[in-house]
């Protein structure tokens, strides 16, 4: 299945979205700011304070993720990862009262992922040591149904301008549609949506837009999603 992202913007990327099962994550860049009051679900993965990739609230406990965002080398985590929810701002501005730090206490990553192959199975979930206080600028997100016809799609996170390589302050949004493929860049960790259903999470994009982007169609781990929710 390919994704055309479609947005007005000074300078197009064109990469390919290909759909796979299961590296470095990149950021999405060159769309519009995203109210966080329209996309509670979406947080910041943090270490040292520092933007890593973007997650979806899956529960009160748990972010889900992509395996490549949080795995610093070959089966070595990123410890004290963080995770910045209620706001779209990087900055933490002390004037929005809504923004929240919360601790990961475990990262679970699928069973089958491989870093040698990190495109499949490329999913991990967060579990907090604390549950989140969910409110209208954080909420959890649900999977798709597999049955339900997919169109009206967006990708929400934040972005790395391709020339500089500054990260932007503010949560980006582009919108996606379900055609033959030109565009844009995403955000590896971060969700493709269709409203506030998880359609998949962004694996890797590469700053060259000759080179696809990939994402995993997060409807197929389904079992495995609320296993992990429900034991962990």
């Amino acid at each position: 299945m390919h994704l055309t992202i479609s947005l007005k913007q000074l300078i197009y990327f064109c990469i390919l979205i290909f759909v796979v099962y299961g590296n470095s994550p990149n950021k999405i860049y060159g769309g519009e700011i995203g109210n966080i009051e329209r996309y509670p679900y979406v947080v910041s993965i943090q270490y040292q304070n520092y933007h890593v990739c973007g997650g979806v609230i899956i529960s009160q406990l748990h972010i889900l993720t992509s395996a490549s965002c949080v795995l610093a080398e070959n089966n070595i985590v990123y410890g004290n990862i963080e995770i910045l929810s209620g706001t779209n701002d990087l900055g933490k501005d002390d004037r929005i009262v809504y923004w929240r730090i919360y601790e990961v206490a475990y990262v679970i990553i699928h069973d089958r992922y491989e870093p040698q192959r990190n495109w499949i199975n490329d999913l991990a979930i967060l579990k907090l040591t604390s549950p989140m206080d969910l409110f209208r600028f954080r909420e959890e997100a649900s999977l798709v149904s597999l049955k339900m016809r997919r169109n009206g799609f967006h990708l929400v996170g934040w972005g790395v301008h391709p020339l500089t390589g500054i990260t932007s302050r503010y949560l980006q949004m582009l919108h996606v549609r379900s055609i033959p493929p030109t565009a844009c860049k995403g955000s590896g960790g971060s969700p493709i949506m269709m409203g506030r259903k998880i359609v998949g999470i962004i694996s890797f994009i590469s700053m060259n837009p000759e080179k696809p982007a990939i994402y995993t169609l997060a409807p197929h781990y389904e079992d495995w999603i609320e296993l992990i929710k429900q034991k962990v």
